[in-house]
């Protein structure tokens, strides 16, 4: 956590002013950033640099979360920290082309209002409405169309009765887009799937490998499963004559766009077996894959 810098009325205008929480693919600007002269956040920050542009994440909580997001199908765009709208505005996904959505939707100001929500305020000054934000913005492409999917990452599902209203302002921001809103919290997930996932994310993430490899590898597929992990990766070594580090990139990469479809509800070491499941249930392990929400208790 760090500490020092407090939010102001002049400093959110500042940001908002760089066009922060806005922009598309690498020319997004997150809101909060992991930077010395933005106010610390309330868990353990990084920066990730997966893609054309660094990921800000204020959490390990909102890290697992986006490693989730990362390999969900479809997925063309990912945006975090992404500013909602106070003001009533065009739809978000206009901003990739104007041809998506017209007129104008409801800001946060207009659905406090309409729903009796108490609008955030930057040091409880009644004419500084805080910025609220979505944690992560999935922007995903199936059949030639675009949509959202927007998801809030919260510690655990034991919330406060202030924080379940912002909650239900943000769902309701994005219920008015009509688009599709996850609450993820660690309920919604094993730790086990997590911590492979969070082991294992270095490999295989943001490649884009041959479809004829990919397919080689698919294709050989019943003689790695129950293989010992070690094993595994040897035979995709040997096989397509690659060095122990490609091996180990292109399985995981198998292994997150679903052409492995691992258990990964076990502890993936050297010695493990590797079990290949249904696709189905391999997606299943995926909250944000399989739209899984925690409940509001």
């Amino acid at each position: 956590m760090r500490k020092g810098r407090k939010f102001t009325p002049s400093l959110i205008e500042k940001w908002l002013k760089e066009g922060r929480g806005t922009g598309v693919f690498s020319g997004f600007k997150p809101l909060h950033q992991v930077t010395r002269g933005d106010p610390g956040s309330s868990g353990l920050s990084r920066i990730m640099n997966l893609s054309s542009r660094p990921h800000h994440l204020l959490s390990d909580k909102e890290y697992v979360a986006y490693l989730f997001a990362r390999i969900v199908p479809g997925l063309v765009d990912i945006r975090e920290q992404f500013h909602l709208s106070q003001e009533d505005s065009r739809h978000e996904l206009s901003a990739y082309s104007l041809g998506y959505w017209s007129g104008l939707f409801p800001g946060t100001l207009t659905i406090a209002k309409e729903f009796g929500i108490k609008h955030p305020r930057i040091q409880n000054r009644t004419d500084a409405p805080w910025p609220n934000s979505t944690d992560l913005l999935l922007t995903l492409k199936r059949d030639g169309s675009l949509s959202l999917l927007a998801i809030s990452v919260k510690p655990d599902s034991k919330l406060s009765d202030r924080v379940k209203k912002l909650i239900e302002l943000e769902k309701r921001y994005w219920e008015a887009r009509s688009v599709d809103f996850l609450l993820i919290t660690p309920e919604t997930y094993l730790e086990s799937v997590m911590i492979n996932m969070t082991t294992y994310s270095p490999w295989g993430h943001d490649r884009s490998s041959s479809a004829e490899l990919l397919l080689r590898i698919k294709s050989f597929s019943k003689d790695i499963d129950g293989l010992p992990l070690s094993h595994a990766l040897r035979t995709i070594k040997d096989r397509l004559n690659v060095s122990n580090q490609e091996a180990q990139n292109l399985f995981w990469e198998c292994v997150w766009k679903g052409i492995l479809p691992v258990d990964l509800n076990r502890k993936a070491s050297p010695g493990t077996p590797i079990n290949l499941i249904i696709l189905k249930d391999f997606w299943k392990q995926n909250p944000v894959a399989s739209r899984r929400s925690a409940w509001l208790s």
